[in-house]
């Protein structure tokens, strides 16, 4: 298992980086709760379910929840394609472009 303490350890600064305005993704005008921000961003790095609810002290079907929710609103059919098209509307950094692992 990776270790994903990092997570709980944002500083404010730090926290809303990857999001222009917290909770509000500009280009489809989508409000969405910055928890699930983290859960997209987390999904976008690699990280499970299970690694993610153990993180961010979750079920499984917590984070399940979070992301059925924002495959809603944003028209997603599956995991991947959420985090590309919250990506390409700027809700998230580009994981590929981040050297960084979430903290």
């Amino acid at each position: 298992m990776r270790e994903i303490n990092g997570v709980l350890n944002m500083s404010p600064g730090q926290q809303h980086d990857s999001v222009p305005l917290p909770g509000l993704c500009r280009k489809l005008n989508i409000k969405i709760k910055d928890k699930t921000i983290k859960i997209i961003e987390m999904t976008a790095h690699g990280y499970s379910t299970k690694e993610i609810a153990e993180a961010l002290f979750l079920t499984r079907r917590g984070v399940e929840y979070h992301l059925d929710i924002a495959k809603t609103k944003f028209g997603a059919t599956n995991k991947s394609n959420l985090v590309f098209l919250a990506t390409q509307n700027g809700c998230i950094k580009n994981a590929s472009e981040s050297n960084d692992e979430i903290k």
